[in-house]
């Protein structure tokens, strides 16, 4: 359910109760990243600020890259995705986010087939993949149907 008039009312509950907090911070730049636009930048700066006083996780790095991802700052991202990656190697969120941006960038498929190897060995129910095989399955079933008949 995508309601962002609800997301916003309870973020700005957690705001007046505690803006400082962390749960609260890290609530308010997803909202700022589901809602897009000038709102991007708001939230990449709140990642910035997350990182500079807890320090880079894979989580907030996850986050700052989606940002950058949302801005067309596709170089920024990968920079951010492989330091996340260094942290915590089988995040599948992060992984999903490196191989969108390899693509982007035009890196070889072998780059991108090794990600995917990499998510499959994670978190084989990651729903990226259960997507990217039901769309393999579709495609395989529409090409079948033009393939050209033989008779015997």
């Amino acid at each position: 359910m995508h309601r962002y008039d609800l997301a916003g009312k309870t973020v700005r509950r957690m705001q007046v109760a505690d803006e400082d907090a962390l749960p609260c911070q890290l609530a308010t730049a997803m909202f700022y990243l589901t809602k897009g636009g000038e709102q991007l930048q708001e939230a990449l700066h709140i990642y910035e600020e997350l990182r500079e006083k807890h320090g880079a996780t894979p989580v907030i790095l996850n986050g700052q890259a989606t940002a950058l991802i949302g801005m067309n700052r596709w170089e920024e991202a990968e920079t951010v995705l492989h330091e996340a990656l260094d942290l915590d190697g089988n995040n599948a969120d992060v992984i999903v986010n490196l191989i969108m941006v390899t693509y982007h960038l035009n890196k070889p498929p072998e780059t991108i087939n090794r990600l995917i190897s990499q998510l499959r060995d994670c978190n084989r129910d990651h729903p990226f993949l259960i997507d990217q095989t039901t769309k393999v399955e579709e495609f395989t079933r529409c090409a079948q149907q033009y393939a050209p008949s033989v008779p015997n």
